[in-house]
């Protein structure tokens, strides 16, 4: 019986541009020019693999590296959601505490239950504004905006 699965961990990834830089940090060789266009090869855990430019570059867990087709890998990542340092400080709260993401968007958006000691206005009015971002956060990860 086939069985769907997602993916349990995230990547880093970065778009491959051909450049000296990247080049040398994936020890990418020159493959051949088509139509134009240079295609690399570069060495992978399951041999060497074929890189254009646009084509993405990504690192596992192990620090392994593989190239991933630029409409693959739109069609199957997207970036963590990026959230106020203060959300992700409440978001921690909430998830060393036996809560739910859903309470923790109930609290955020009815007024008399979201005014804690635990959570100010500010992050309470983040957390309503923007409930799926909060929830693909908890879910998935996110990163900290920076201070500006």
């Amino acid at each position: 019986m086939i069985k769907i699965y997602r993916k349990t961990t995230n990547i880093k990834a970065e778009q491959f541009d051909g450049s000296f830089d990247m080049v040398s940090k994936y020890a990418v060789i020159t493959a051949t020019y088509t139509n134009n266009s240079c295609v690399y090869e570069m060495p992978t855990i399951e041999g060497m693999m074929k890189v254009k430019q646009g084509d993405w570059i990504a690192t596992g867990v192990d620090g392994e590296h593989w190239p991933i087709a630029d409409k693959i890998f739109k069609k199957t990542y997207a970036e963590l959601p990026v959230i106020p340092p203060k959300v992700a400080r409440q978001l921690e709260v909430f998830k060393d505490r036996p809560q739910s993401v859903n309470l923790a968007i109930i609290f955020s958006s009815i007024h008399e239950l979201a005014i804690t000691r635990t959570m100010s206005n500010g992050v309470q009015r983040w957390i309503g504004n923007y409930p799926n971002k909060f929830a693909r956060a908890w879910l998935d990860g996110y990163r900290v905006e920076e201070d500006e």
